[in-house]
């Protein structure tokens, strides 16, 4: 449970579906949506694979954020094997910063949203955390054909379908990187100008201010959470104050899923049922509260709850909901401004690999040119063919370097060259058809599948 949600792939051990050969196949994607690596279920999904997969990546790969959508729950398993077992897992929790992604964060509980959001964590960027269900859309729809299939036909066919989706991916990317840095210019502009509104509207001069106050809504979370998991009895006073609080911006977060997302009629009846929990759960706080209230302090009512205008609050107090749109508005905003470095990096980078590809290709293509045995001119063929692909991939790059800055421009205008350069020679080699095909005479067998081919 994390606030007025659940989730069943918060456990630590799972036995359903424990009876079949192969449950389902669990992936970790990059936040390109490429796939990483992936194992096998032989039982509902839990924790256990979550951290295989977790310990795989990070051993080949320098990762910072862990993106998860129940991370609040399995950041404390994590931490918990930490302690028992700290060469094994030690090395997790102080590498990785847990990271809740955008979209499933909102049904979590309010001091979930305050410690874990991907948003509030430095160097994140532009990160959605959401890339991974791209995947699984697509992949799922692949469950009904490999259902049938014997367990090595069906690695066969999930390995060629993920190396199929990471190509689409990579050839895709400039693409994907262009639209990230647009959308960052834009919501840069949009989130400054709601910013500046919001401080205006406070009475704040700058943004210096609001560092203090993002510490202060974390140390309000972590004194709720830390508070409801010590308690063992009859809670006091404040923390039921603090309990009606935090209910009552669950109750205002279902009805916002109800009035926005909640496309389908049996997911609003969900979602009205647990607001009817977090009702009763708010009536009986309310009583706790008004049964401890001492001679001649206002009673709390129902309207209060709705208003979230508490009697205990001062008349120029600002509540709790709106400290948290205003930090949330903030750190959007310094997310997007580091979008735009990450992304003219991350083009840069992937550029660049390109052309280390490339370099090394035509080396390869340089030594294996003038052979004459069969092999080689295969291995020939196949190089050349993977050299064009590369060209193609950096040509269609090269055209988005425009939008990226005349900073980057000059660094891309060598690479443009050698674009140039390749389309004037080094293509020729598909020209020659003693590199593509193989003439009868110097085939072995009269059989013509025996006859190697490029």
């Amino acid at each position: 449970m994390c606030g007025n949600s659940e989730f069943k792939a918060a456990q630590e051990v799972s036995s359903q579906r424990k009876n079949l050969d192969v449950a389902g196949n669990m992936m970790v994607s990059c936040g390109h949506a490429t796939i990483l690596t992936s194992v096998d279920m032989k039982e509902s999904e839990s924790y256990r694979h979550t951290l295989l997969l977790a310990r795989k990546v990070l051993k080949e790969r320098n990762c910072k954020f862990l993106v998860n959508d129940v991370v609040c729950h399995f950041w404390v398993f994590l931490a918990s094997l930490a302690v028992l077992l700290p060469k094994a897992f030690g090395d997790f929790t102080q590498r990785l910063i847990p990271f809740l992604s955008r979209l499933h964060g909102q049904a979590h509980a309010w001091y979930c949203q305050i410690i874990y959001f991907g948003h509030w964590k430095d160097g994140a960027g532009g990160t959605l955390g959401e890339e991974q269900e791209q995947v699984f859309s697509t992949f799922s729809r692949y469950c009904n054909v490999t259902k049938y299939m014997s367990r090595a036909s069906r690695n066969d066919f999930l390995t060629m379908a993920m190396f199929y989706w990471n190509s689409r991916k990579e050839a895709g990317l400039p693409l994907f990187l262009t639209k990230r840095l647009l959308n960052s210019y834009y919501r840069v502009k949009f989130y400054s100008i709601m910013l500046t509104d919001k401080l205006n509207a406070r009475c704040m001069k700058d943004e210096s201010e609001l560092m203090g106050l993002q510490q202060n809504l974390e140390a309000e979370a972590k004194t709720h959470l830390d508070g409801d998991r010590r308690i063992l009895t009859r809670i006091q006073s404040e923390n039921t104050k603090r309990s009606l609080v935090g209910t009552h911006l669950e109750w205002v977060s279902i009805n916002d899923r109800i009035q926005t997302v909640a496309v389908t009629s049996k997911w609003r009846q969900k979602l009205v049922s647990k607001r009817r929990k977090l009702e009763s759960k708010a009536a009986n706080l309310i009583q706790d509260i008004n049964e401890k209230s001492v001679m001649g302090e206002e009673l709390v009512t129902t309207e209060h709850f709705n208003s979230e205008i508490f009697p205990w609050d001062f008349a120029n107090k600002i509540s709790f909901q709106d400290d948290f749109k205003l930090v949330d508005c903030w750190n959007l905003k310094k997310r997007n401004q580091e979008c735009i470095v990450h992304t003219k990096k991350e083009m840069r980078n992937y550029l660049y690999s390109i052309s280390n590809d490339l370099m090394e290709r035509r080396n390869e293509i340089g030594v294996l040119t003038g052979a004459s045995d069969l092999r080689s001119k295969g291995e020939l063929s196949i190089k050349c063919i993977e050299y064009s692909r590369l060209i193609a991939l950096l040509r269609n790059a090269l055209s988005y370097y425009r939008f990226f800055g005349e900073e980057t421009s000059g660094e891309f205008r060598g690479l443009a060259e050698l674009v140039v350069e390749s389309d004037d020679r080094d293509l020729d080699f598909f020209n020659e058809q003693s590199i593509l095909e193989c003439s009868e005479n110097e085939c072995d067998s009269d059989d013509e599948d025996d006859c190697v081919s490029g």
